[in-house]
């Protein structure tokens, strides 16, 4: 089954520009694919991070 994506348009700064160059140059794959995975590591730590203030903020959590 094939996932559906959509195209989005973004700016970066030419710094990031130039990292993600060499990540994509380095790991053999396009720039697509590189941000792709940035973004879904990065999403999944703030689900992650989200989670654990919502348990820190629960006073009546005993964590």
């Amino acid at each position: 089954m094939k996932t559906k994506m959509r195209q989005i348009s973004i700016k970066l700064p030419n710094a990031l520009v130039t990292a993600l160059d060499e990540a994509a140059t380095k790991s053999h794959r396009t720039h697509a694919n590189v941000i792709q995975q940035a973004a879904e590591y990065y999403l999944n730590d703030f689900k992650n991070i989200s989670s654990i203030i919502e348990i820190l903020r629960d006073p009546w959590n005993p964590a």
